[in-house]
């Protein structure tokens, strides 16, 4: 699976969630947008830090695969 949609499923469901979270919060329209404004730094590192993290992954699990391939050759 490819990073790009393991992040859009990871966003996807971060915008369902606050969505559902603003349509039930009881308080005002006004107390969440400031809410939202004083946390969007903070939402956009967690995010940019499971995408790294993912990469990361990405690229160990096909060195695995490569290597696991080139033992099996050589067998």
């Amino acid at each position: 699976m490819k990073v790009g949609k393991i992040v859009l499923g990871f966003v996807a469901g971060f915008v369902v969630g606050a969505s559902l979270v603003a349509l039930f919060t009881p308080w005002s329209g006004e107390e969440v947008r400031e809410t939202l404004r004083l946390e969007k730094p903070d939402v956009k590192k967690r995010i940019d830090r499971v995408k790294k993290k993912i990469e990361s992954l990405e690229r160990e699990l096909a060195e695995r695969g490569e290597d696991a391939i080139q033992e099996k050759k050589e067998d």
